[in-house]
């Protein structure tokens, strides 16, 4: 399924088709593709809502990108039904201790970390666990360089151990 989403996408960008061997099902772990097209669908905003819905112990998030109300409002409602919420994010302007990274849309980025974090405060508010990935200073860095904020560019999400999202789908 992943090959025949590439080949899709590779012919719509007006890549050569190339042929495609079906390989034999290995292992008893089920696992669904869900092509996400961009901002003309939204089935990955659906998955997400359909794990997090569908909770009943825990939902673990790592995504560094702005929550939608949707996935917000969604976590909040997990967590009314005692359910626990995870995340971690990042920044993303990464920061080297208190410098900020200087590059191409450094407001944009700015903007959207600040949005970032302010959706995280809703979820602490009712009782879920933010935290924001920093990784410290090392004794063989520089001293001046501080602690590291990174980007976060990982995207996974389990509810409950029994299922779990990987892939390039952002919470936005």
């Amino acid at each position: 399924a992943l090959e025949r989403a590439f080949l899709q996408a590779w012919t719509d960008a007006g890549g050569a088709p190339f042929d495609i061997r079906d390989a034999a099902p290995v292992g008893t772990t089920a696992a669904r593709v869900v092509v996400h097209r961009g901002l003309r669908d939204a089935y990955t905003v659906e998955a997400y809502l359909a794990l997090i819905d569908t909770a009943q112990s825990h939902v673990y998030a790592v995504n560094g990108f702005p929550l939608l109300l949707e996935i917000q409002h969604a976590l909040l409602r997990a967590l009314r039904r005692g359910v626990r919420v995870r995340t971690i994010f990042g920044n993303l302007t990464p920061k080297h201790g208190d410098t900020p990274f200087e590059g191409p849309w450094a407001a944009a980025r700015t903007a959207a970390t600040s949005l970032v974090h302010s959706r995280m405060d809703a979820i602490v508010a009712e009782g879920g666990e933010c935290y924001e990935l920093v990784v410290p200073n090392q004794p063989a860095w520089d001293p001046a360089v501080g602690d590291v904020r990174p980007h976060v560019h990982a995207k996974t999400m389990s509810a409950d151990g029994r299922v779990c999202a990987v892939g390039s789908a952002n919470l936005d």
